[in-house]
Order: structure tokens, then C-alpha cells, then sequence
């Protein structure tokens, strides 16, 4: 069972010529906290979200996961931080979104598309390798509806599998 039966092709996408504060005036408005970032052609460009502006506004150190142990370094950072949003929130997307997020190719089996999905923690667009055209996205919700889809309708899928088999 391909990635694609659990993706969602219809999302809210952002064009790249908008601000960071656009951007997540649009996460805001559709309750998402990612969104792809396409051309007019659907073309792949990057990913943008809370996670993205995240790591533009936090110190390296807190960003790459270094020093979350003890954090009494940063008490005080608060009014430093909050700069850092307001100037990073009137700079244009293309300068802030990532620019080589992890995707999915359509082929992708289901279980790998779990496991991937598992260890990124965030909703993965799917992408034609080829063309780099975004095709959808696939969520933790999207991706365990597929599974309750399938396990109701035994012809989707292979041999049964435990979780001792994972």
C-alpha cells in the first residue's frame, strides 16, 4: 500500500512571494501549523511553520537541541526573542521557509511513510521526484485513517503484521 492512499492533495499551500507574518496569518486562519510553499505550477519550493520560524527566532543552541536539558540560560531571553520575531516576521518567506524539507515519494510504502512521518513529528508533503511537483501531504491523523481503512477492508492489504514485526 503506496504513501499515497493516506495523503490529503487538497492543502492550503503559500505562494513565496508573501511575508513570514502573511504566512502565518494563513497557518493561523486554516488551524494548520504547516503548509508547503508552491509556484503557480505546483512546484515544491519548501515548507513553512511554526516549527521553521521556531528555529529562525530561538537561539542556535535551543534550535539544534544543544542545552534543552537546562534552559536557565535563557531566562531573561524573552525581550531578545521577541525582537527576533518582529524582525523575522516582516522578512519575505523565501528567506526563512525551508528550502529542502523532508518529503515522500508517491511510491513510498505506508510503513515507511509511518516511520518517516514518526521521526520527523511533522506532516511530510509528497513529491514527484521527477518533476518536484507537490502532489499532497500526508499526515499522522491521515496516515492512521489508511490504516483503520485498510484493516476493515482485508483486500488492501498484505500479509498480517504485529507491532513485534515493526
Amino acid at each position: 500500500m503506496p504513501c499515497i492512499d493516506a495523503m490529503i492533495d487538497e492543502v492550503v499551500s503559500l505562494p513565496l512571494d508573501i511575508t513570514v507574518e502573511e504566512a502565518l496569518n494563513v497557518l493561523d486562519n486554516n488551524n494548520i501549523r504547516t503548509a508547503p510553499v508552491l509556484d503557480s505550477d505546483k512546484t515544491m519550493l519548501g515548507l513553512f511553520g511554526y516549527e521553521t520560524l521556531m528555529q529562525a527566532v530561538l537561539p542556535q543552541a535551543l534550535s539544534m537541541g544543544i542545552g534543552l536539558g537546562r534552559l536557565d540560560f535563557a531566562r531573561g531571553a524573552g525581550p531578545d526573542i521577541a525582537r527576533r520575531l518582529r524582525k523575522v516576521k516582516a522578512k519575505p518567506l523565501a528567506e526563512v521557509m525551508n528550502r529542502k524539507p523532508l518529503t515522500l515519494q508517491p511510491e513510498m510504502s505506508l510503513w515507511e511513510t509511518i516511520r518517516t512521518l514518526a521521526k520527523a513529528r511533522l506532516p511530510l508533503a509528497v513529491v514527484d521526484k521527477k518533476t518536484n511537483k507537490f502532489l499532497g501531504i500526508v499526515t499522522e491523523r491521515s496516515a492512521i485513517a489508511e490504516l483503520e481503512r485498510s484493516e476493515a477492508d482485508p483486500t488492501l492489504t498484505g500479509p498480517e503484521m504485529d507491532a513485534s514485526d515493526s
